[in-house]
């Protein structure tokens, strides 16, 4: 793996669409480079692509934002029509978690729209 820029102690990256943070930085880091410098990736949730992160060997953060498929279904439309909590929590529950790494959910705090349920 290339060091980038003596960074490898901490960075965080954050995938944004086709493009990526670091790709818009003063120097273009490769895929391989990127996924060997990853502690937790970060996702929206898709029941689907669980597996595929698996292999990464990284500590996964599912984004939930909503206790009900009503309510995620305002927040996120796509992704919950395509994985709905229950199709999310049954991956989650299958998920093959290494020894040192943890599967933990995100939930951000809207007032007076997810704040209260």
């Amino acid at each position: 793996m290339t060091i980038w820029n003596g960074a490898r102690q901490r960075i965080h990256m954050q995938e944004v669409g086709t493009r990526d943070g670091l790709q818009v930085e003063a120097a273009f880091v490769p895929t391989a480079d990127k996924i060997a410098l990853v502690d937790t990736l970060s996702t929206a949730g898709m029941a689907s692509r669980l597996q595929e992160v698996a292999a990464l060997g990284v500590n996964v953060a599912i984004s939930l934002n909503a206790t009900t498929n009503a309510q995620r279904g305002v927040l996120m439309p796509a992704v919950n029509r395509l994985h709905p909590l229950s199709h999310l929590m049954a991956a989650c529950r299958k998920y093959p978690l290494p020894p040192h790494r943890r599967l933990t959910f995100e939930y951000v705090l809207l007032g007076a729209v997810n704040d209260t349920e």
